[in-house]
């Protein structure tokens, strides 16, 4: 998902520097952005949940059902992603219309999207691939594979919309270029390294089985990423209500710098999740416990490390997604209020990952419901509208980017207090039981 991350912020930044429609092609971006995460959260919902599944079984040392697991979540990945694109394709007017697009923000939001359709479909299949051979133990593929995806979307982006001047749609292409490549190379090395057996042969039932481990798994990373959208096309309309479209422009960049610093955690997050399956599958809780502290303590230290320099020099990094200098003023002090939101989300990123790869779902789905559905929606709708009441000096807009933040301080807080409680619940039946 990092790859996928990375592709986003690249095309946001190339979209900011293009000539003349720069300011408007962001904020077309920010309009399109809610459709765009739930491309990527159906993405997490098959490529991590089939991963999470095959540690497991490779954990046992059970290779067979491994395989069959690998081959339901490609069957399940290519079904969902094409209709999911089909029907985003079919209701797009629609659908830019509701959020909020209008005249040539409509035109360039609509341009970008057609091309996108196709490449979800492309980009979750070499999610769900790729996810899977570092199951199978090729984790030192990812980088290179990453970075070199990363390049070719560069030099595709900068040939189409800015040598060929075919603008957002160049960049659509070059997007689409890089995942075509990014789901072929992992499907060659599946094969070839035969981790992929096509002599397996399963029932119709073992299918159902495998799917419905797939959706219990996966569900949760999905749910994330639906409240995130919910959250953006929340933010959209009050921005339009108590501040005006170019703020969605400003919205976009700030965003985009967080996805930024979330890539490396969301790396992590990928590297722990297979390590933390096949230990549950080894039923070692030791080794879990050893792996999550490790994973908690790079993530406190890189989050404040990394959030600290964005908090310090966030003229610099705006920059580098537009140069008009309005919107760079007025991005520096929303993304000073969202990086501090960031970094409690990181925090509580952890534990729903915890509860993940070690069988609470259910638990991890309440979190991001309570947490990111109930909280953050509560929070937008009445704190910007409270403040806006008060006789004070701050424009009550701001207060929508403090909403989110202060949602994630109280799902962290109660995420730590649950694991806790659970430390020292197994304490004490391990003092019984001896």
């Amino acid at each position: 998902m990092t790859l996928e991350s990375c592709t986003e912020i690249i095309d946001k930044i190339f979209v900011g520097n293009l000539p003349d429609i720069g300011s408007n092609a962001l904020t077309a971006m920010g309009i399109i952005s809610p459709i765009l995460i739930i491309f990527i959260g159906a993405q997490l919902f098959f490529g991590f949940s089939t991963s999470v599944i095959i540690s497991k079984y490779i954990g046992e040392n059970n290779i067979k059902k491994a395989n069959i697991a690998l081959t339901c979540g490609i069957i399940a990945t290519f079904v969902i992603s094409a209709l999911i694109s089909v029907i985003a394709y079919i209701f797009l007017d629609n659908i830019l219309l509701f959020f909020g697009a209008s005249e040539e923000i409509f035109v360039l939001a609509k341009q970008y999207m057609s091309i996108m359709v196709i490449s979800n479909i492309f980009s979750s299949l070499g999610y769900t691939i790729s996810n899977s051979l570092r199951s199978f133990g090729m984790i030192k593929f990812q980088l290179p594979y990453s970075l070199s995806l990363a390049i070719i979307n560069i030099i595709s982006n900068i040939v189409l919309s800015f040598i060929f001047d075919f603008g957002i749609v160049g960049i659509a292409i070059g997007t689409l270029i890089s995942e075509i490549i990014g789901f072929s190379v992992p499907l060659v090395l599946i094969i070839f390294k035969k981790y992929w057996k096509f002599n397996i042969f399963f029932t119709f039932k073992t299918f159902v089985k495998n799917f419905i481990d797939i959706i219990k798994i996966g569900f949760v990373e999905f749910l994330m990423l639906i409240m995130g959208a919910i959250t953006i096309s929340l933010t959209n309309g009050l921005l339009l209500r108590l501040a005006s479209q170019e703020y969605i422009g400003v919205y976009t960049i700030t965003s985009s710098v967080e996805s930024l610093f979330s890539m490396p955690l969301i790396g992590f997050g990928q590297g722990a999740q297979t390590i933390l399956s096949y230990f549950n599958g080894k039923k070692d809780k030791i080794k879990m416990k050893e792996v999550f502290t490790k994973f908690f303590i790079m993530v406190v230290v890189f989050s404040f490390c990394a959030g600290g320099i964005i908090f310090m020099n966030p003229n610099i990094i705006i920059s580098m997604f537009t140069n008009d200098q309005i919107f760079i003023d007025i991005s520096s002090t929303v993304l000073k209020i969202t990086i501090i939101g960031s970094i409690l989300t990181s925090l509580g990123y952890c534990f729903i990952l915890l509860f993940q790869c070690t069988g609470r779902e259910n638990r991890a789905s309440k979190m991001v419901i309570f947490t990111d559905g109930f909280l953050c929606t509560l929070f937008l709708l009445t704190i910007p509208f409270i403040v806006n009441l008060i006789d004070i000096n701050i424009p009550s807009f701001y207060f929508i980017f403090i909403s989110p933040g202060l949602a994630s301080l109280i799902g962290f807080l109660i995420s730590l207090y649950i694991y806790n409680r659970e430390n020292r619940l197994e304490k004490y039946n391990s003092k019984i039981i001896s």
